[in-house]
């Protein structure tokens, strides 16, 4: 049996600039397609804050606006992707060998020492 080699290039757009994540929504559309919607989750930033402080400068009291800011969670979606099952199922298998790998060496380098 012969073997053949491939060499990839990767090639960017001058715009490429990776996005920080901490959640996902999506799922399958009705074509069969995986759809995954990547966002940052985190708590809103009020549109105001009026502040009443003592004559030592200390907090005594704080009013934002909206009033309902503190029961509110922003997901800002930055990127989404759409791929088939098979690729899917590539990802799947490529994400659980690059956890597995990154568990072993936590768990091989628990003492700190890299």
């Amino acid at each position: 049996m012969s073997h053949k080699s491939v060499n990839f290039k990767y090639k960017f757009p001058e715009q490429y600039n990776p996005a920080y994540t901490n959640g996902v929504y999506g799922g399958y559309s009705p074509n069969g397609e995986m759809i995954l919607n990547f966002y940052f989750e985190r708590q809103p930033i009020p549109y105001s804050e009026h502040i009443t402080v003592d004559e030592e400068f200390n907090v005594v009291e704080s009013v934002v606006e909206p009033k309902t800011h503190n029961s509110n969670v922003i997901r800002f979606i930055e990127s989404g992707i759409i791929m088939s099952h098979e690729t899917a199922k590539k990802l799947h298998k490529f994400l659980e060998e690059e956890i597995k790998s990154q568990e072993k060496f936590m768990k091989e380098n628990e003492d700190g020492e890299l």
